[in-house]
């Protein structure tokens, strides 16, 4: 299985599946005073951080191999205190997806995973002219994962006429 789907996995455990508190007193390094507000903390405390690109954040770090993009429209079962900025659109976060891989991050992203809670293919065709393109003509790896409420998921690639790989 691919590293970055391995990470986006253990990170949509821990919102659908386990709860935070749970995690807390495994062990983990960090204090909370309190259950983490944003993505990005969980995505960095619970399913491992590193050298990957998150969105949603308000964070401009350095461009990486891996970025994983994260469009949910309802709050998962375990992070109830995610913020109301937590929530992009999936045609808001696709435009992201675009400006990173063929903008910002272009030479050095090689894989990205979008996350999505909703299917809805029409959200995807104004972009997937540049979807196609990043795969095709760069060579890159793009996963379109579709997140149930239970927290398991399907690549749906092929719903929206991109290679599953």
């Amino acid at each position: 299985m691919n590293k970055t789907l391995e990470t986006v996995e253990r990170l949509l455990a821990i919102l659908f599946k386990s709860s935070i508190k749970e995690l807390m007193i495994d062990g983990i390094s960090k204090d909370y005073g309190r259950s983490p507000t944003t993505l990005l903390e969980i995505f960095e405390e619970f399913a491992g951080g590193g050298r990957v690109n998150f969105y949603p954040s308000d964070s401009k770090g350095r461009c990486h191999e891996e970025a994983i993009f994260m469009s949910l429209s309802k709050k998962p079962k375990h992070a109830q205190k995610l913020r109301r900025k937590e929530f992009v659109p999936l045609d808001q976060m696709l435009q992201h997806v675009v400006q990173h891989m063929q903008g910002a991050c272009q030479k050095t992203t090689k894989t990205a995973v979008i996350v999505t809670d909703v299917i809805n293919t029409d959200v995807f065709a104004p972009w997937l002219n540049n979807l196609k393109n990043i795969q095709d003509v760069d060579g890159k790896d793009i996963y379109i994962l579709y997140v149930k409420p239970n927290g398991n998921y399907e690549i749906i690639n092929h719903l929206v006429d991109l290679s599953a790989f």
